[in-house]
């Protein structure tokens, strides 16, 4: 089923993205990174089996902060991060680019990727609406 975008068709997401009318290199790279940071974030979160509440006491940032975070609606500040990535055992590092296979790799699922962090953040939400009433 199409999507639509500024009265505009597109079959996917990752077609939109992969208009360079649309989205220029550096918007991708960028797009890139954050859903690649966030899914590892949620991926650290869900595998040590904590909630985004208990991860907001251990951290010190608020549930709602994270659940911004991890929904992709806000862009997290690097303290943020640190904070929030410390307790899953993870840090931030500056890596040289890597030019090769793995770019076009991340260009290509790119799609596949948001689908499942969209679906995991579907389940997020519906588990924080139950927990609020």
């Amino acid at each position: 089923m199409p999507i639509k975008i500024n009265d505009e068709s597109f079959m996917t997401l990752d077609d939109y993205i992969h208009d360079e009318t649309k989205v220029d290199s550096a918007q991708l790279a960028q797009i890139e990174f954050e859903v690649e940071l966030i899914g590892k974030l949620i991926m650290a979160r869900e595998e040590r089996g904590l909630s985004q509440r208990e991860l907001a006491e251990i951290s010190g940032v608020k549930q709602p902060a994270i659940a911004r975070l991890e929904s992709l609606k806000s862009t997290p500040k690097i303290d943020t991060l640190f904070k929030v990535l410390n307790p899953l055992g993870y840090k931030l590092d500056i890596v040289p680019i890597d030019n090769g296979e793995d770019s076009l790799f991340y260009s290509v699922d790119l799609a596949e990727r948001l689908a499942k962090y969209e679906a995991g953040i579907a389940v997020e939400r519906d588990i924080i609406e139950t927990n609020k009433k």
